[in-house]
């Protein structure tokens, strides 16, 4: 019991840091690459992007409309760079410039996370496969990088399996949109919870 409450614990302190979602992880994407030649780049580059625009649209598999700015993925990149996972595998990490980004979408009238508000709304969530610090770290920092999600408060910690109360702009809905968009958690048919999802190793 007292290993439980010192988990919980550890929960809420680190949840704290989720209040405030990261403008620069929301423009940021990792995409894996066969190599690193020019047209291999371009390629990838287009996916990061797509990847960024669903995420702060909410929007899993952005329209034709959209596709016009993933399009301009080179120029609207700020950096990259390469590295290998764990794994060996290549990826390219992306960071884009959010505000030409934003531009660009709400130009063409589509919605934008905190430009076109939508109300704010209580949403439960559960996140299985939680079983060490390191977990509870990937899963932050992907909650985090969604611009929608304006607090995280953990509820309780049951097995590896972590209960948490988000506000979230557009509600279930959205998030689930902004989430879909995302490697790091897949749909838990398991879970108990309003939105169930299972961290990915």
């Amino acid at each position: 019991m007292r290993a439980w409450i010192l988990l919980i614990g550890l929960v809420w302190t680190v949840l704290a840091a989720a209040q405030m979602p990261s403008a620069m992880q929301a423009y940021e994407a990792r995409v894996p690459v066969a190599d690193q030649s020019p047209a291999e780049r371009d390629r990838a580059l287009r996916e990061a992007l797509r990847e960024v625009v669903a995420r702060i649209t909410g929007d899993a598999i952005p329209g034709e409309q959209a596709q016009s700015v993933i399009d301009q993925a080179a120029r609207l990149v700020q950096r990259y760079g390469y590295a290998r996972e764990p794994d060996g595998s290549l990826v390219l990490i992306a960071g884009f410039d959010g505000r030409a980004v934003e531009a660009r979408l709400k130009a063409l009238g589509l919605p934008v996370w905190g430009v076109y508000a939508a109300a704010i709304e209580d949403v439960q969530m559960q996140i299985a496969g939680i079983t060490d610090a390191a977990a509870y770290a990937r899963a932050l920092e992907a909650l985090r990088s969604v611009p929608a999600v304006r607090s995280v408060q953990a509820v309780r910690a049951n097995g590896n399996r972590l209960e948490l109360h988000l506000r979230v702009e557009g509600g279930a809905s959205r998030l689930v949109g902004a989430l879909s968009a995302t490697a790091t958690f897949v749909q838990d048919p398991l879970g108990t919870s309003e939105l169930s999802y299972r961290l990915v190793r």
